[in-house]
């Protein structure tokens, strides 16, 4: 899912930024300052913390689909929400327009802190889930400086976008059949058992509830009479 999550931040925030400005999610480089930029320069998203957000408490609820007769058909675990923490970095020909770039994400996110089913791609599209956007949550911690030592680049301005997300789950199809047969565990004559195929949704055939057993139509089985027999003391 996370080049569903690519594509969906990239679509978000092309519309609050000039035409033809180049997205980069890898990790930024010196390069890139020295190299070629497309006119309208490039934006760089990279990914540098993944953290699972627990604060939703649905870790081990499960969530069942029945059918048209009410049996369930298909089971899925518990989606697990995660918050990415991108490095959002502008690059352009000079300061000014770089900071252009970097007010252009404000916008998006400040826009569309919630995002909705038309902006997701892919597998967040069919996720229960919402997805969230927010600039230096300050529940989570920012990149630290030393990430600029690790790519090897000299600090410069950056926002530190952080998108929250659903892992979408996987449906369990794989489902136990109903029972077909159902033992009443009543003696009938000749010491035979009686048992009953189910009908649909589970129920019992109507011409056996009507039977003379008592679990047969719904009822509690009515327990023999209590009985006291007084004792002979002998002598």
């Amino acid at each position: 899912m996370l080049d569903d999550l690519g594509q969906t931040l990239t679509g978000v925030l092309r519309g609050q930024l000039p035409a033809g400005v180049e997205f980069r999610l890898e990790p930024p480089t010196e390069g890139w300052r020295t190299g070629e930029q497309a006119p309208a320069g490039a934006l760089g998203l990279f990914l540098h913390r993944v953290l699972e957000n627990r604060e939703t408490g649905s870790a081990g609820v499960w969530t069942e689909d029945r059918g048209a007769d009410g049996r369930v058909v298909s089971r899925a675990g518990a989606e697990r929400r995660y918050d990415f923490c991108f490095l959002v970095t502008a690059w352009a020909s000079d300061l000014a327009a770089e900071f252009a770039l970097l007010g252009g994400v404000l916008r998006a996110v400040a826009n569309k802190p919630v995002l909705g089913t038309a902006d997701l791609a892919g597998s967040l599209s069919r996720a229960r889930g919402t997805v969230t956007l927010a600039i230096g949550n300050p529940a989570l911690p920012a990149a630290s400086a030393d990430i600029w030592t690790a790519l090897g680049l000299s600090p410069r301005s950056s926002l530190d976008l952080v998108a929250t997300a659903p892992l979408p789950a996987l449906d369990d199809s794989a489902l136990a059949r109903p029972p077909e047969l159902i033992d009443l565990g009543v003696t009938g004559p000749a010491g035979t058992t009686k048992s009953a195929a189910l009908g649909s949704g589970g129920t019992l055939p109507a011409e056996l509830a009507r039977g003379g057993d008592p679990r047969a139509a719904g009822r509690p089985p009515r327990r023999p009479a209590a009985r006291i027999t007084e004792g002979v003391r002998d002598g």
